[in-house]
């Protein structure tokens, strides 16, 4: 079973996620918040697996928020879940670490989808914003640092704090090929660690 936390500034928006949530059997909704530091207040007290959780929050930003989390070394990951458009936000809140973003106008199959895959992988990408990262990568970057897609999804997992082998089995890699594609990576970007790499994504 997933379970589930949501927060939203809106009782209306969190009731309709509890409804739709409630058709899902392998989902269930744990609790809520209708602000970060009600979620605070209420998450080290609840078993969840995912938080659902609105940008626009009253108080502390969302990301804000997330980076609490982190801090209190809160092991439940955070999907966004908000209007604000992906194109220019998503990145932000994944820096921030959230595990996936998804707009309020996307459709009910593919808010499950996201949570699911968060619970199964350990965070979602969608394909729109996988692509756009490729290209901006691909654009912004000098030759010598033109990541491929699968270098770009593998550089993005461990500056997510995923674990090489976990990294590995998500790309249908065995163990060697995956550390020699790290360090082909580390090669690219000239970097020597995992603290350059997320000094890199925060540049």
């Amino acid at each position: 079973m997933i379970k589930v936390f949501i927060v939203d500034g809106h009782e209306i928006i969190r009731e309709g996620l509890k409804h739709i949530l409630l058709d899902e059997m392998d989902i269930e909704v744990v609790g809520e918040a209708k602000d970060g530091k009600e979620l605070l207040q209420k998450v080290k007290f609840v078993d969840s697996d995912i938080i659902i959780m609105d940008l626009n929050l009253h108080g502390k930003s969302g990301d804000d928020v997330i980076k609490d989390l982190k801090r209190k070394k809160i092991k439940s990951k955070v999907l966004v879940l908000t209007i604000n458009p992906e194109q220019r936000y998503a990145l932000k809140s994944f820096k921030a670490g959230a595990a996936g973003f998804i707009n309020k106008s996307a459709a009910i199959n593919d808010l499950v989808a996201a949570i699911h895959a968060i619970y199964e992988k350990g965070r979602y990408l969608s394909p729109e914003f996988a692509e756009q990262l490729a290209f901006d990568s691909l654009s912004n970057r000098s030759e010598k640092q033109q990541l491929t897609y699968d270098e770009l999804k593998f550089a993005i997992m461990l500056n997510e704090g995923h674990d090489i082998k976990d990294i590995a089995t998500d790309l249908g890699l065995d163990s060697a090929n995956a550390v020699v594609l790290r360090r082909k990576i580390f090669k690219k970007l000239n970097i020597n660690s995992y603290l350059d790499l997320v000094h890199y994504f925060q540049n």
